[in-house]
């Protein structure tokens, strides 16, 4: 549950224009949250 109001809360920051900087290691989360991602690696 506070996983989810922690979502909901960036969501809305996000709706607003607010641009966010984040690192998840969660999928599920990541796809509700990201609209971009960069992958860091030793390749990269």
């Amino acid at each position: 549950t506070n996983r989810q109001v922690v979502i909901e809360l960036l969501q809305e920051k996000k709706a607003k224009g607010c641009g966010l900087i984040g690192i998840f290691h969660d999928e599920e989360v990541r796809s509700q949250l990201c609209n971009r991602e960069l992958i860091f690696g030793k390749d990269n």
